[in-house]
């Protein structure tokens, strides 16, 4: 019964979701990769990359708006530039201009 018990908690503490932080970064990776991958279809008039990283970059604004809020408004300065970038896929977000908007006066300030 103890071997059982042990092997469990083993077998549960393997299988346990990732934490919130290792998410953001496997996230914030994933938009940098983005981000080039943008700026190379951009260059070589890729409309159909474009388009693929439009939606993909929509989807994560959409579901991560408020993490990309959150490091626009106090994250590294790494994360800012990925946040901003991300944040401009949120279309009708109200929230996400408002940031965006506050973002730009603080860096105009810091000038």
């Amino acid at each position: 019964m103890r071997k059982l018990i042990a092997f469990a908690s083993l077998l549960a503490a393997c299988s346990s979701a990732p934490s919130r932080e290792d998410q953001a970064k496997g996230l914030y990776t994933r938009v940098a990769y983005l981000r080039a991958s943008y700026d190379t279809a951009y260059a070589d008039y890729n409309t159909v990359a474009l388009d693929a990283i439009f939606r993909e970059m929509k989807r994560h604004a959409d579901r991560e708006q408020d993490l990309f809020i959150e490091d626009l408004k106090s994250g590294e300065s790494d994360r800012k530039r990925l946040a901003a970038f991300a944040l401009a896929f949120a279309e009708g977000s109200q929230r996400a201009q408002q940031a965006l908007l506050a973002a730009l006066a603080v860096e105009r300030q810091d000038r």
